[in-house]
Parts: C-alpha cells; sequence; structure tokens
C-alpha cells in the first residue's frame, strides 16, 4: 500500500491548474507541433531518470494537463510509468502517443475550447483507464479545483490501496 499524504497531491493538482509560469505554453508557442514537445519528452525522461537512480521515489507517475498531457504520453515509453493523471490532455496534437496501458485517471471537460471531450475520450480504450468528465467548465477549470482534487484523491487512493 502506498502511504500517500494527499496534502501534496492537493498541491500538485492546484499547480497543475492554475498555470503557473512554466507550466503554459500558449497556443503560438507550440505551434510546431512535433518540434516543441521532443524537448519536453527528454527533460521528463532526464528527471525520471535521476529520480529513479537518486532513489528518490519508488514510483513514477505521469501527470499533465492540457500540452503537458500530451507530453506525458509521448513521454510515457521512455519513461515506463507505474500511473498517469491526464487533465484535458492534448490527445493527437503533438509527437507520437498511444493511449496509456498503466492505471490512468482522464479528466476532461465538458465545454473544452481547445481539446474535444467526445473524440478525447473514445481514444482511451484500456479498461484500466477512469475517464471522468466534468459539466458545465472549460479548459482552465474555473471553480472546479475542489472537484479535480477530490477525483484525484479517490483515484489514487483506490489505485494505490490495492
Amino acid at each position: 500500500a502506498l502511504d500517500v499524504d494527499l496534502d501534496i497531491w492537493d498541491m500538485l493538482v492546484f499547480l497543475q491548474l492554475h498555470q503557473l509560469p512554466g507550466f503554459f505554453h500558449p497556443p503560438a508557442q507550440v505551434a510546431n507541433g512535433l518540434d516543441a514537445i521532443l524537448g519536453e519528452v527528454e527533460d521528463v525522461a532526464a528527471a525520471t531518470t535521476w529520480v529513479r537512480e537518486s532513489s528518490v521515489g519508488e514510483r513514477i507517475m505521469l501527470v499533465g494537463y492540457s500540452f503537458g498531457g500530451a507530453v506525458a504520453l509521448s513521454a510515457q515509453e521512455l519513461v515506463e510509468p507505474e500511473s498517469m493523471i491526464l487533465v484535458a490532455p492534448a490527445v493527437g496534437m503533438f509527437g507520437h502517443q498511444h493511449p496509456p496501458e498503466v492505471p490512468t485517471l482522464v479528466i476532461l471537460a465538458e465545454n473544452d475550447q481547445f481539446v474535444n471531450a467526445d473524440s478525447t475520450k473514445g481514444w482511451f480504450g484500456d479498461p484500466n483507464t477512469r475517464v471522468e468528465q466534468m459539466l458545465d467548465t472549460d479548459h482552465f477549470f474555473f471553480g472546479h479545483h475542489e472537484q479535480i482534487t477530490n477525483i484525484v484523491r479517490e483515484f489514487l487512493t483506490t489505485t494505490f490501496t490495492q
């Protein structure tokens, strides 16, 4: 069983959803598609290698929001995570991606102006993937952060305590 201080996960979700500098790539920056994502994927792989070699953590979980979701999906073969959390992932827009085969939580917004919730939901077909579509919100999930935190908390608890 995983001993998780859920306050850390609350913080992680908060940071991802509040678009802190360095976590948001405006459309003009990512217009180059594959070129834009290669460096990000290499950074994820390097960070993961460091974590594993330094014995800092036992498990690797990739977490990505929007463009970060595309990075996580593109990096999964290099990183081999134990699980993934993807919030409004930019599926099929960048890099080489395939649906994850590890336990994965995908959170989508009903009125997302960048990520089509219906086609994205259909892209994830593995039985290990849980897709949650949140009503009455857009790509930025304003006013829904507590709901997302609760969904993530429940996913972490059930995924790592089995």
